[in-house]
């Protein structure tokens, strides 16, 4: 099991880091994203790993929030 979870944190730091999301501690902003359980913009619950995202400035790269798919769509 901690092969899998390694996996999937390095997995999710590599797919930020394409993304341009700039950060000073990926190992620490992905505690943070795993423990987050509510969209930090409405207040959702997330039902689940997939509806939480990483929200992020996408002219400078900077981490904002942590999100659900709605308010990160709009």
């Amino acid at each position: 099991m901690e092969i899998t979870v390694k996996y999937h944190k390095r997995k999710t730091i590599y797919k930020w880091k394409s993304k341009g999301v700039v950060y000073h501690d990926f190992d620490s902003l992905y505690e943070i994203y795993i423990k987050t359980m509510n969209c930090s913009h409405c207040g959702k619950e997330f039902p689940n790993t997939r509806d939480r995202c990483l929200d992020h400035d996408h002219e400078t790269g900077q981490f904002r929030k942590i999100v659900c798919q709605d308010c990160n769509n709009k």
